[in-house]
């Protein structure tokens, strides 16, 4: 085990976001005064709250110290509260600590993040970091813990995930995903591909819908269509926009009528959407074409059968289903 010196420990402790070895903004003042330069602040938002504590080899508390987005470390001696529940006051963890504390025993120090929920019941996203201070020999003499509130940073990393991922008009899979999370559907029912079925689907007479009335009208049809069939799928299913008025929709485990079936009644649903624009309705339909999985078939395959079924479902006019064995 690698323990580090105290001297080492505290370098690391200072080390957090916006503070320097004497509890004050590491950048210096700022304009009004406050010790922070705009760098400092959006470090600060990061990490909203840290408590940072100093044990013994058996894990007694010696000394915390309590940060917030406005100030530095603030010392504070022991009082006589064990671990647990000076953790507690500051999130409940739903971690292992003993499992952490052991791992930092072995390599020296340990860390991770998980969630912990605080004792007014807010749940917040906490980063743990369990270091080792010891004697030359490398025995463990006690432990520097700092405990951070990352919540901040988890909404944008979740926010950047959700864009990556989604389509900005209907919130639903962009093509990217979608393509990736069907390819995966695929490769699970790979033993039984005839219950798999990818469907693509587009708007009926979508152009002229633009050419009349303008692309802020089309994006409001399709974002009700979106809605028509999103909120009549089941959680497994999967539905993703491919582009400009198209979207895919992959099944599992449904036999080719079943699925018929279903895309007529998605069909009902979307035909029944009310749109009104300057007092006038504007109807809506769509056509499917779809396919059903062949042995050793990937999602690509599908793909081009169930488009090659859309094309031949528009050239019979609105409101089709078109199946490609």
């Amino acid at each position: 085990m690698q323990s580090r010196s105290v001297g080492s420990v505290e370098k690391l402790i200072y080390a957090l976001p916006g503070t320097s070895e004497n509890g004050t903004s590491e950048n210096g003042p700022g304009e009004n005064g406050s010790g922070e330069n705009g760098t400092g602040a959006r470090r600060r938002a990061c990490d909203q709250q840290a408590l940072r504590l100093t044990l013994d080899r058996s894990g007694a508390v010696l000394s915390r110290s309590d940060t917030a987005a406005a100030s530095g470390f603030a010392e504070a001696p022991p009082d006589g509260r064990g671990l647990s529940e000076v953790v507690a006051e500051f999130g409940e963890c739903s971690c292992d600590l003993d499992a952490l504390f052991s791992k930092a025993r072995d390599q020296g120090w340990a860390e991770l993040e998980c969630w912990a929920v605080r004792p007014d019941a807010t749940r917040i996203w906490c980063g743990i970091l369990i270091t080792c201070f010891g004697t030359d020999d490398g025995a463990t003499q006690g432990y520097a813990m700092v405990l951070r509130d990352l919540s901040e940073r988890k909404r944008r990393e979740t926010e950047l995930h959700r864009m990556a991922e989604t389509d900005p008009l209907t919130g639903i899979l962009n093509r990217r995903s979608f393509m990736s999370l069907a390819a995966e559907a695929t490769e699970r029912r790979r033993a039984d591909p005839s219950r798999v079925a990818f469907a693509m689907l587009d708007l009926d007479r979508f152009k002229q819908i633009n050419d009349r009335y303008g692309h802020a009208v089309g994006d409001i049809a399709l974002t009700r269509v979106v809605g028509c069939i999103s909120r009549n799928l089941r959680n497994s299913d999967l539905l993703g926009r491919l582009g400009g008025d198209e979207f895919g929709l992959l099944l599992t485990g449904m036999t080719h009528e079943q699925v018929s079936l279903l895309l007529q009644r998605l069909q009902q649903i979307v035909l029944a959407e009310t749109v009104l624009i300057s007092g006038q309705r504007l109807d809506l339909s769509v056509s499917f074409g779809f396919s059903m999985g062949r042995p050793g078939e990937q999602v690509a395959g599908l793909m081009v059968r169930a488009d090659r079924a859309l094309i031949a479902s528009k050239q019979l006019g609105r409101r089709r289903i078109r199946l490609t064995r």
